[in-house]
C-alpha cells in the first residue's frame, strides 16, 4: 500500500522534529502508513516539485529564510498542487492570507498534539486511503478490512476465519501469512498456533481464557499462558500510560 505523502517545510530542525513526532504518533494511533519528506527552505520544496515530487499534505512554516511559506504555497498552487496545506507560524498576521489560499489549517507555535489534531481535521479525507488493513480473498471477493475492525483471526480446518464485530470471513490464506503481515502491529498477539487476537478487543483475562468484546472466549495454551498473560497485561499497562493507542 502506498502511504499518505506528507511534506514538512520549516527552517528550524527542532520544529521539524516536533512535527514528525506528532505525525508518527498519529500514524500509530490510527493504524496509518505515512511517508514523511522534509525540507528546510521553500526553494528546496519548489525544486522538489519541479523535479517530479508530490505530496498529499504540506506543513509549511510561514517565516522562513528566503521565500516564505505563503509565497511557497502560492507558487506550488500555480504549479498545479491541489493537496492540503497546513501553515505553521509564530503569528496570526498571515491567517487571512493563508485562508485565501484555501489552507486547511493554521498552527501557532508552540502547539500541542491536540492542536495538531485540530488543525489536520479538515485534511482527514486524505488519511482514509492510508489506513492499514487486512487484505485477503473470500468467496472470490477481494477484501481490505481496517485493522481496528478485526477482533481475531483463527485457523478453521483448511481455512482461516477473520472475525469482525458483525461478520466472519473465510479465506484459504494461511494464518502464518497473516502473522507476517501483522509483524510490528503491537496490538495483535499470536495465541498458540490457531489464533491472532486484537488486544484492543480483550475485555477479560482469566487463568485459562480470554474474553473478547463480542463475547467470544478463547483458550490460553497451558504452556504459554503465563507468558501471554504477562504480554497482555503489559500491553494494557502501556496503553493506560499512553504508550499504545492503536
Amino acid at each position: 500500500m502506498t502511504g499518505l505523502r506528507i511534506v514538512i517545510c520549516d527552517d528550524l530542525i527542532e520544529e521539524r522534529k516536533r512535527l514528525k513526532n506528532y505525525i508518527r504518533r498519529l500514524e500509530k494511533d490510527d493504524n496509518l502508513e505515512l511517508e514523511i519528506t522534509e525540507f528546510s527552505a521553500g526553494e528546496e520544496l519548489i525544486a522538489f516539485f519541479k523535479n517530479g515530487g508530490s505530496a498529499d499534505l504540506l506543513f509549511l512554516d510561514i517565516y522562513m529564510n528566503g521565500i516564505n511559506g505563503v509565497d511557497t504555497a502560492r507558487t506550488l498552487g500555480d504549479m498545479g498542487y491541489s493537496g492540503s496545506v497546513v501553515f505553521c507560524t509564530t503569528s496570526l498576521d498571515h491567517a487571512v492570507e493563508s485562508y485565501r489560499l484555501k489552507a486547511d489549517g493554521y498552527l501557532v507555535k508552540p502547539y500541542s498534539y491536540e492542536d495538531f489534531l485540530d488543525a489536520i481535521w479538515r485534511c482527514r479525507r486524505h488519511f482514509e486511503k492510508s489506513k492499514k488493513s487486512l487484505n485477503f480473498v473470500s468467496e472470490r471477493i477481494d477484501y481490505a478490512i481496517p485493522l481496528p475492525e478485526v477482533c481475531f483471526i483463527e485457523t478453521s480446518g483448511r481455512q482461516v476465519d477473520i472475525h469482525t464485530a458483525d461478520h466472519t470471513y473465510s479465506t484459504y490464506k494461511k494464518i502464518g501469512d497473516f502473522e507476517k503481515e501483522l509483524q510490528g502491529e503491537a496490538s495483535f498477539l499470536k495465541i498458540g498456533r490457531c489464533y491472532i487476537v486484537n488486544m484492543n478487543r480483550i475485555t477479560k483475562i482469566s487463568d485459562d481464557t480470554l474474553t473478547l468484546s463480542d463475547g467470544t472466549t478463547l483458550p490460553l495454551p497451558v504452556r504459554e499462558k503465563k507468558r501471554l498473560q504477562q504480554l497482555i497485561n503489559d500491553w494494557f499497562w502501556q496503553k493506560t500510560r499512553g504508550e499504545h493507542n492503536g
